[in-house]
């Protein structure tokens, strides 16, 4: 009697190997099965900017051209389906007409332009969501936003927050 269990395991497995190979194989001895896979992927989106706020230093006096007032650099990443849309869009959070100087008759606006791939240019609006990017299918998509300020600064200068998301509508 065998008490040990690897001396029993041992035996077990040559005894197994031994029977194995001096059984006959033939054709007729192969087997196949059909296995189904299915996977549901689920979309995600993530998306990394380089700042989220402007910074207008004060303009004393009058500009007639435009002000450069910030870069934002972005990292957007998406999976979705094959045809599946990717939009970034991007808003201010705070008033931009608030930046008129004193006197002025010049709306401010901020302008944006996009570099890059599917990057687009627009106006910033307060809490109206404005596309600057769009995109077809899965993958990472990097660039650069522009901003700059048209119209009256002000004095004072101002910050102005900036939301941006990723979406797949």
């Amino acid at each position: 009697m065998l008490r040990s269990p690897i001396l029993r395991r041992a035996l077990a497995t040559v005894a197994l190997l031994g029977g194995a190979l001096v059984l006959p194989i033939g054709a007729s001895d192969v087997a196949s099965a059909l296995v189904r896979f299915r996977s549901d992927v689920t979309a995600s989106t993530a998306l990394r900017v380089s700042s989220s706020v402007l910074r207008i230093d004060p303009q004393p006096g009058s500009t007639t051209g435009a002000i450069l007032v910030g870069t934002v650099d972005y990292r957007a990443a998406a999976r979705t389906r094959a045809d599946g849309e990717v939009v970034l869009t991007v808003e201010a959070q705070s008033d931009v007409p608030a930046l008129d100087g004193p006197g002025g008759g010049r709306e401010a606006v901020i302008e944006f332009a996009g570099i890059g791939d599917g990057a687009r240019g627009g106006v910033l609006r307060r809490a109206v969501p404005q596309v600057a990017g769009r995109w077809i299918g899965s993958g990472v998509r990097s660039g650069q936003l522009v901003f700059r300020l048209r119209g009256d600064a002000g004095a004072a200068g101002a910050v102005v927050p900036l939301r941006f998301v990723i979406s797949l509508p």
